[in-house]
């Protein structure tokens, strides 16, 4: 058996995949074959709460170029549910892109008070690249990151982040791989677990009137 990681795999190749060898896909949503996810809505409707609670309007969000994307959508939905206009920018998973992105975003005429990051690694690249610039976080520009890695909890970064239960995750996706070489005839497994936002100090504080 397979289980796949936020592939970057096409949905349909995914599923050619699937056919020949049982296969799980963990962290990312794919029709059809056996999915392990975190609820991105709810983990959208988290962010943008927490981040409009603390008074932030314009929140932008990075992502990778492909769509449809659950995470996207989620954090879109969220911020027109706040009466908000979403922003996204396209980023690739390269340190020193996301790093170019916001430069590019915070010194455009009316940059953001807050930053969502697609995954925590974009965030530290985000980090970096606001410290490159002398921009204060939380006091100039918040950041939120998606994953929760270890990392995020460093003193140095203390990053707020939305936790997946990796532990959680992956025993569900390795219970759904067994299940499906015992029997490929099964239906499709799909569990969707619930998202927990961990606050630290990357988000707290007031944002900035610009």
């Amino acid at each position: 058996a397979v289980i796949t990681i936020s592939s970057t795999m096409s949905g349909a190749k995914l599923r050619e995949l699937g056919e020949t060898i049982p296969l799980v896909s963990a962290t990312r949503s794919v029709s059809d074959i056996d999915t392990v996810i975190t609820d991105e809505a709810g983990a959208g409707k988290l962010v943008v709460d927490h981040l409009v609670t603390l008074g932030h309007h314009r929140i932008v969000h990075f992502a990778p170029p492909w769509r449809p994307s659950a995470r996207v959508n989620s954090y879109s939905e969220a911020m027109i549910q706040a009466g908000l206009e979403p922003w996204i920018e396209d980023i690739e998973y390269d340190f020193d892109d996301v790093k170019h992105v916001t430069h590019r975003v915070m010194s455009s005429p009316n940059p953001p008070s807050a930053i969502y990051a697609n995954n925590d690694v974009a965030a530290f690249a985000v980090l970096d690249a606001l410290a490159e610039e002398n921009f204060r976080v939380p006091e100039d520009v918040a950041v939120v990151g998606f994953d929760n890695l270890r990392a995020s909890d460093l003193h140095s970064v203390s990053l707020t982040s939305v936790d997946q239960q990796p532990v959680l995750l992956g025993r569900l996706s390795v219970r759904a791989a067994l299940a499906r070489a015992h029997d490929r005839s099964i239906s499709p497994i799909r569990e969707v677990l619930a998202p927990r936002l961990v606050v630290r100090s990357s988000t707290a504080g007031t944002p900035p009137e610009r």
